[in-house]
């Protein structure tokens, strides 16, 4: 099976000081609409199987993330470039968006995590206004 961001011109706007490690991970992400079905998946269980926590990940990062699943209008699976490491905005609370623990386990395993990102993690079960889901 052949996909688009496997090629090693996709991922060229990412910091690639591991090249080595950065290329063993592309080669084990699935390509982008399995991922869209995978987190879509995670999402949508009603079991409580995504985990007693939501960990932060910057707007931005997720919407790029979004237009290279071909989850946004206009995108289709693979033709926006993948969003490298996960990130967080460490200054501004707002522009963080929260997953669920599976969710956030699936975009670590594939994109890895920014040196930058502190993990910001809050339980479902408190109560908090700044708390959305995806």
């Amino acid at each position: 099976m052949t996909t688009t961001e496997e090629s090693p011109t996709d991922d060229s706007d990412e910091d690639d000081t591991q090249s080595g490690d950065d290329e063993e991970a592309r080669r084990r992400r699935p390509n982008a609409a399995r991922q869209r079905r995978l987190v879509a998946r995670c999402e949508t269980r009603t079991d409580g199987g995504g985990g007693s926590h939501t960990y932060a990940v910057a707007k931005v990062w997720y919407r790029r993330w979004e237009e290279h699943a071909g989850a946004v209008r206009g995108f289709e699976p693979g033709s926006a470039p993948a969003p490298g490491p996960v990130d967080m905005d460490t200054q501004n609370d707002d522009a963080n968006t929260f997953v669920s623990e599976n969710v956030w386990k699936l975009l670590v395993s594939w994109y890895g995590v920014t040196s930058t990102h502190h993990l910001d993690r809050r339980h479902l079960y408190f109560k908090d206004e700044k708390v959305t889901h995806c």
